[in-house]
Formats: structure tokens, sequence, C-alpha cells
């Protein structure tokens, strides 16, 4: 009875990774299923944000050093649609919290919005910082490494060539 039940669950698995499989990568989260923004206003959202937030919260949305929150797992960006959860803050909503009111209006806040949303729902994980533009970062892979076993053969090879 168990392998007949055995057997139905990885059937059933595999029907339910082929079917996934066949419909492509989805987004698994709601912020990474957001259209793609304006580019332009991403851009404006993104100057502000290295001039106004960046200090704070990172370069790389990923918490500074002054202990600004990281903003990439946020549940209030991840809840957040167009700015309309941010804006309170922004405005000073938790300054009891460490996060002072900005001087930004609401066209502002809500550029730097959607450069947030943009770097979320761009993300390879959640969490995972925006890609580096550092040169020569990119397709470099560690050096393998030699397994024991071959090290091993290598050492025996080596003592018979020697007798």
């Amino acid at each position: 009875m168990s392998k007949v039940v055995f057997l139905a669950a990885v059937v059933l698995s595999a029907t339910l990774t082929a079917h996934v499989l066949a419909q492509g990568r989805q987004a698994v989260f709601p912020a990474q299923q957001r259209p793609p923004g304006d580019p332009a206003l991403i851009e404006r959202g993104k100057g502000l944000y290295v001039t106004t937030c960046a200090g704070c919260h990172g370069p790389d949305l990923r918490g500074g050093a002054t202990g600004g929150p990281n903003l990439l797992r946020s549940q209030v960006v991840l809840s957040d649609q167009k700015g309309e959860l941010i804006l309170p803050i922004v405005h000073g909503a938790r300054a009891e919290r460490g996060m002072p009111a900005l001087p930004m209006g609401d066209d502002d806040v809500v550029a730097v919005a959607e450069y947030i949303h943009s770097v979320v729902a761009a993300g390879r994980t959640q969490g995972a910082p925006p890609p580096s533009e550092a040169p020569g970062q990119r397709g470099r892979r560690p050096a393998p490494r030699r397994s024991r076993r071959r090290t091993w053969r290598a050492a025996r090879r080596r003592r018979r060539a020697c007798r």
C-alpha cells in the first residue's frame, strides 16, 4: 500500500514540476510580478535615492552603516504599489523609529518608490543586491577544487614511478 502511495506522490510531483517548467520561470513574490515602470521616472528616482536615501539605506538598498533597514526585504516596499505606503514614512510617519521627515515632494517620493520597486523586481532572488557595475566581476568563476581522490591517485602514481 505504501509503495502505491509513494509512486502516486512521485508521479504527481513530476507532473507538477513539468507543468511549472513548461510555463517558464514565473515571479514568486508580488513585488517581482510588478510590470516595469517608466524608465525616465526610474532614472529620476535613482538620482534622488542616491542623494537622499543611500546614506542610511545603502547604495544597494540593503541597509547602511547608520542603521537604515534593508529595503529589498522591507514588507512596506513589498506591499507598496505606487508609493502610497512609502509616502507617509518619508513625510515623517516613522520619526520615532529613526526615520526623519524628508523635504521631498510627493512626485519625488513616487519616483524613488519606482526606483526601489524596479530594483526589487529585477532581483535574482528576494534580498539579492542589484548587479554590480564594477568591471571584471562578471563571468569570473572560482578555481575548481581538486578532490581528495584525485590527489591521492596522483600521489600513488608518483610513488610507483619512483620505485
